[in-house]
């Protein structure tokens, strides 16, 4: 799905450099929308992705689950402060 675009960049940022990632990563998103494949399809074609991530690393990058996680954890916090303010 293209809304994990920006978990692909930071996972490639520390092989590529943010910047690069990005561009390439832009790249991707572009290619994928033409050809109506899914980013993740296009980017396990992509020589440079294979180059800088394992098959698993990719998976994780583009698992929404894993990006997504701690957002629980973060709306508990917050509502718990909430409370603890009334």
């Amino acid at each position: 799905s293209l809304f994990m675009s920006e978990a692909l960049s930071m996972a490639l940022a520390p092989q590529l450099g943010l910047p690069a990632a990005q561009q390439l990563v832009q790249q991707l998103v572009a290619q994928a929308r033409a050809s109506g494949i899914t980013l993740h399809q296009v980017a396990q074609a992509e020589p440079q992705i294979r180059a800088a991530l394992t098959a698993a690393a990719l998976e994780q990058a583009l698992d929404p689950a894993g990006y997504l996680g701690s957002a629980n954890q973060l709306i508990e916090r917050a509502l718990a402060a909430y409370h603890a303010l009334l």
